[in-house]
């Protein structure tokens, strides 16, 4: 669960205090902190009161807090992000909209009992169970309707839907047609000169070891495209490549969809050219 814009400020804050990049005595204010931080001065707020309340900082007779508990001077210098280590532009706090943060719970377990039968759902009661607004509950509902998830009635109640065989049919139907195109489309923008380099980067490697999910889709595209581009170089290269079996598993939903054969198949494909099936407990033989 994504944490409050204020608690990842604390967290931060807190770091560099303890590591020592903030020295005691520094003046921390709460439009500076903002300022540098790209956010309102309210979740600011928050976190210098618990980083006083943990007596980390305290209040300043002038404005503003100083760090440690009763530091002996006061150091007015206006530091700038890099007393806060590896906090980067990317990684800065943001904001959290109250529905991500109970979304994939939500959608997690309405996917779960999707799978026994369609279901109403009582957008009060689900707000209860989760502890969030009627407001927070139709937006993570809203977009649970987006994916085909759940749907309204005549009555406007909103439904859980069966994911029954002929629904996971037409969605694996949808995804075979346009997940191959998406990617061709999206590859287009890559440097063919950066894509080259990383498989010529794999192929110098003594031993590549694939793991993931899913066996029956995308490792077995993935290791397929692999053996395309060692077939134009030396198909002996397939020998460098070890599958881990019991990392990785194909798409299987009981008494709904189940693509093992489909995996082995593929894996089957791979082990005749050279490459090597095993388990993660097996030694790699030198």
């Amino acid at each position: 669960m994504k944490k409050h814009l204020n608690d990842q400020l604390y967290e931060i804050i807190a770091a560099s205090i303890r590591d020592r990049r903030l020295p005691e005595g520094t003046l921390l204010l709460e439009g500076h902190l903002a300022e540098l931080f790209h956010v309102s001065r309210s979740p600011v707020r928050q976190a210098l009161v618990r980083l006083c309340e943990e007596r980390l900082i305290c209040t300043f007779d002038g404005r503003g807090y100083l760090v440690g508990a009763a530091p002996a001077e006061v150091i007015r210098d206006k530091f700038d992000m890099t007393v806060f280590g590896t906090v980067s532009k990317t990684s800065r706090p943001k904001k959290t909209e109250s529905w991500q943060r109970v979304y994939n719970d939500i959608e997690r377990e309405l996917l779960h009992h999707s799978l026994f039968g369609s279901h109403r759902i009582n957008e009060l009661e689900l707000s209860r169970y989760y502890n969030i607004s009627r407001t927070v509950s139709n937006q993570v509902l809203t977009r649970l309707h987006l994916l085909g998830l759940v749907e309204k009635d005549e009555r406007s109640r909103w439904q859980l839907l069966e994911w029954d065989e002929r629904r996971l049919e037409e969605l694996y139907e949808v995804r075979r047609r346009l997940e191959p195109y998406v990617l061709m489309r999206a590859a287009e923008f890559i440097p063919a000169e950066e894509v080259q380099l990383f498989i010529e980067r794999l192929q110098q490697f003594d031993r590549l070891v694939i793991a993931g999910q899913a066996k029956s889709h995308c490792v077995a595209w993935t290791v397929s495209d692999l053996l395309e581009d060692i077939a134009v170089v030396d198909l002996e290269l397939a020998e460098k490549v070890y599958l881990l079996e019991d990392c990785t598993s194909p798409v299987v939903v009981p008494g709904v969809v189940d693509h093992t054969e489909a995996a082995d198949a593929a894996f089957e494909r791979f082990a005749k050219v050279g490459m090597h099936l095993i388990k993660s407990t097996e030694p790699i033989k030198s």
